[in-house]
């Protein structure tokens, strides 16, 4: 007998502990990954909108004028037709001003006609422009003349040809203004007064519809869909629109 194994003790099973786990070490990972990420998120944010900013260019120099091109395609019999009716339409929303006063940067102003045109394809047929803002000093009705880029705009016309501007709003907007007080020292009354001084110009209005004929109002239309005209203006714009 060995009397050597008599002396030897089993070895011991492997432990199945694991080192605590170091939270203090996490806590401050933790917190340091917490910090830096919120700062980070203007960079991150900064960077999105110009992603965003250089794929909107993108696309609009790109595959939206292939878009705008072949969309206009389609059109093409051109008519002549005439305004026989013609407004501005004025949107107001008192809700949208909060505590402000000054009506005159959150109203705007779109013209809109209705044309008809006679012969094959007869009828009528409306259109709203581009709407602005009254707040610009620079905006007049009097001699307003297109509605948008290469769309003509003219108020209706009396037997004498003189023209006769219409503004129309709805009823909120306008029980806004004639219960609220002119917002400029040059017109006193009511705001619905200012509005009506403002563009008040008998002069000018005159000089400009006598100087002026009434202009035609082009039309293109597609044979396939002959009810649904465009202005020739607007389509030969999208026609216009060469890829970069």
């Amino acid at each position: 007998m060995n009397p050597s194994r008599g002396d030897s003790t089993p070895p011991e099973p492997p432990s199945d502990d694991t080192p605590d786990t170091d939270w203090r070490s996490f806590a401050s990972r933790l917190a340091m990954g917490t910090v830096f990420g919120r700062l980070m998120m203007p960079v991150a944010a900064g960077y999105l909108v110009i992603g965003a900013f250089v794929l909107t260019m993108a696309w609009q120099t790109g595959p939206q004028r292939l878009l705008d091109r072949q969309s206009a395609a389609p059109y093409k019999v051109r008519k002549e037709a005439r305004i026989v009716e013609s407004w501005l339409a004025l949107e107001l929303h008192p809700e949208e001003m909060g505590t402000s006063q000054y009506w005159p940067a959150f109203a705007r102003a779109t013209p809109c006609v209705v044309v008809e045109t006679e012969g094959e394809w007869a009828g009528t047929r409306a259109f709203c422009g581009n709407p602005h803002w009254l707040h610009d000093s620079s905006y007049t009705i009097h001699d307003l003349r297109k509605m948008a880029p290469g769309v003509p705009f003219d108020f209706k016309r009396d037997a004498s040809g003189f023209a006769m501007p219409e503004i129309r709003l709805d009823k909120t907007a306008l029980e806004y203004l004639a219960s609220h007080p002119s917002q400029s020292v040059f017109y006193k009354g009511s705001a619905l007064d200012e509005l009506h001084k403002r563009f008040d110009r008998p002069v000018e209005l005159a000089l400009v519809s006598w100087s002026d004929p009434a202009p035609s109002f082009p039309l293109e239309l597609d044979p396939a869909h002959p009810a649904e005209p465009m202005p020739a203006g607007y389509l030969e714009m999208r026609r216009m629109r060469e890829p970069e």
